[in-house]
């Protein structure tokens, strides 16, 4: 499975929120499967993707996993770039 991971100096509530918005403004449907772990759903290319979206609370702040949930064989080189830079 392709997953970013990235250490963010934030309180995971504040993270949380922060993906929440994005995902709204983006008109990307979701839901939240277990308490801090978000399944977001959108179409890029032509093709279905489907994400896990986890945030942890760690000592010193808060760790993102972003992770494709099935294999996107058809997402163009731009957006699977955008993938890996999603965490940042």
């Amino acid at each position: 499975m392709e997953y970013v991971q990235r250490e963010l100096p934030y309180v995971r509530s504040y993270v949380l929120r922060s993906v929440y918005g994005m995902l709204r403004q983006e008109g990307i449907a979701f839901g939240e499967e277990a308490p801090g772990k978000i399944i977001a759903e959108c179409r890029a290319d032509g093709t279905d993707v489907s994400l896990s979206i986890t945030a942890e609370e760690k000592a010193f702040g808060t760790e993102q996993t972003i992770s494709l949930r099935r294999p996107c064989d058809g997402m163009s080189k731009q957006n699977d770039t955008a993938f890996r830079n999603l965490a940042v």
